[in-house]
C-alpha cells in the first residue's frame, strides 16, 4: 500500500465469489501507483534528493520502493506526465505579444527554457 510517499507490504485481503476472486476498490486505491509518484515528485521538486529520499518519509522502517532508483523512476513518470499535459495543451485560447527563451545551467548542462 502507498502511505506518506512510500510503499509498505500489507497482507492482501481475497474476495471470492462463486468460486472466483473479487477485486476490492479499496486495496486498488491503497495500491495507486499514481499517488505515490506524486508524492515523491513533489518532495523532489522542493529539493530532496533521491539519495535522501528515504529519510524524509515518516512511519515504518518497512518500506518499500524507496531505494535511489525507484525514487528517481518515480519522478520520472510523474515529471513526464506533468510534460504530457502541458504538450496536449490547446494555445489556441492564448494571444501571446511575445515569447522569452532562454539557457538555463542545471547539474552542468544547459536547458533552453521558454
Amino acid at each position: 500500500m502507498v502511505l506518506e510517499g512510500a510503499r509498505y507490504a500489507v497482507r492482501r485481503p481475497r474476495v471470492r465469489k462463486n468460486n472466483r476472486e473479487r477485486a476490492l476498490p479499496t486495496l486498488a486505491k491503497l495500491q495507486n501507483q499514481d499517488l505515490l509518484d506524486a508524492q515523491m515528485r513533489q518532495r523532489m521538486v522542493l529539493g530532496v534528493s533521491s539519495r535522501n529520499y528515504a529519510q524524509v518519509i515518516d512511519g515504518y522502517s518497512e518500506k518499500l520502493g524507496v531505494s535511489r532508483s525507484a525514487v528517481s523512476r518515480a519522478f520520472i513518470r510523474a515529471s513526464q506526465k506533468d510534460l504530457d499535459t502541458i504538450n496536449e495543451g490547446q494555445l489556441d485560447n492564448h494571444s501571446f505579444v511575445a515569447l522569452l527563451i532562454d539557457g538555463v545551467e542545471i547539474g552542468g548542462r544547459t536547458v533552453v527554457a521558454a
